[in-house]
């Protein structure tokens, strides 16, 4: 079940762009982004001891320029290779990013969504959409390595200088009444590192934080978006209408017949691809990337891999799914032992009925 809220604003948008738009906007903010990155070759980059206002001021200078050009949306050429020549809209995660991007909530904030859903075109997608509603707003996408992004973006000589120089733009920012939405997609995967990476993320928070601004992470777990939503105290948080269900963003039937057709040659049965690129758990649906594999090169996708806090000892399904379950304490070796009977009955639940009976180690008194 899709959340009525991100639905709701995602209807905000009105009537979405024909393709050829979207792809007009992604050219123009790869150009943009060529000439932002382009300009700090030389005597541009800041380095530790230079002037901090006048460094601040031509960041400005370029991000008004921009503006006044019409353009409020930066990314990167390799970015805008990953699209696809005609994406499908609408999915789960494109829904997310733009309730995400149109919350006025300040700060950093993570979501996430497991590997090969299609965040990354989906992020760039809603990214569009909304640069498109916020005109006196700045958007700008980077991926990848964090402290290399960071350097681009600020240009920076030394990834040391983020905290300072970045602080500064906010705040100048804020007295042009420009509210920056920076997106990292992709960059900490695995996490937070170490202290100094903490450090730049903690003071990027409070910036964002204190001026008005919005910094997110997009990565694939859920225990790296909690170590960035738990770093810093009320300025890092986890999106409000971050669905925490595993598997929520994977993709429709619906959706997926759509990718089949603008992939396939025609020769090959699309329900035939449906069944053999299903997701072979208990939730099932699709993933755009082992669909699209499966298209190529007939690979079909593996059960995944939890994660320990997805994993149990004793095996519960799904959060989506309900259950009723009868607790017998009985005492054994001087320690309680739990007997249960489970009834899923959840309408949500892609197995109508499933039974299970098991014991495990309890602390009933």
């Amino acid at each position: 079940m899709r959340d009525p809220a991100v639905q709701a604003a995602y209807a905000g948008l009105g009537t979405l762009q024909k393709f050829t738009d979207l792809f007009n906007s992604f050219n123009t903010a790869g150009n943009a982004w060529r000439g932002w990155t382009a300009s700090v070759r030389g005597a541009t980059f800041y380095k530790i001891g230079d002037n901090i206002p006048e460094h601040t001021s031509s960041l400005i200078q370029s991000m008004e320029e921009n503006m006044r050009g019409g353009n409020n949306f930066l990314t990167s050429d390799a970015q805008k290779a990953e699209l696809p020549s005609e994406p499908v809209r609408s999915t789960y995660f494109e829904q997310l990013m733009v309730a995400v991007l149109c919350d006025k909530n300040p700060g950093m904030s993570a979501v996430y969504a497991e590997a090969g859903t299609g965040k990354s075109v989906a992020i760039l997608l809603a990214v569009a959409e909304v640069a498109r509603t916020k005109t006196s707003d700045f958007f700008v996408v980077l991926q990848n390595d964090l402290a290399e992004s960071l350097k681009n973006f600020l240009r920076l000589s030394e990834v040391s200088s983020a905290a300072d120089i970045a602080t500064s733009f906010f705040i100048a920012l804020q007295e042009r009444k420009v509210r920056l939405h920076l997106v990292f997609d992709n960059v900490l995967d695995s996490g937070v590192g170490g202290d100094k990476q903490k450090d730049i993320l903690k003071a990027l928070a409070r910036g964002a934080s204190e001026h008005g601004h919005q910094v997110v992470f997009t990565m694939q777990g859920k225990e790296a978006a909690e170590s960035v939503a738990e770093l810093n105290g009320d300025t890092t948080y986890m999106a409000e209408l971050q669905d925490k269900s595993y598997g929520a963003y994977r993709w429709t039937k619906n959706e997926t017949v759509q990718l089949i057709q603008r992939l396939s040659d025609g020769q090959q049965d699309a329900n035939q691809i449906l069944a053999d690129s299903e997701i072979p758990d208990e939730i099932g649906r699709w993933r755009p990337r082992s669909t699209k594999l499966f298209i190529q090169f007939g690979r079909k996708p593996s059960r995944p891999l939890r994660s320990k806090q997805e994993t149990v000892w004793v095996r519960q399904l799904q959060e989506d799914c309900m259950f009723r379950e009868l607790h017998v304490v009985k005492k054994a070796f001087g320690r309680h032992l739990c007997s249960f009977f489970s009834v899923n009955t959840s309408p949500f639940c892609r197995h109508s009925t499933t039974f299970r009976v098991g014991w495990f180690i309890c602390s009933h008194a």
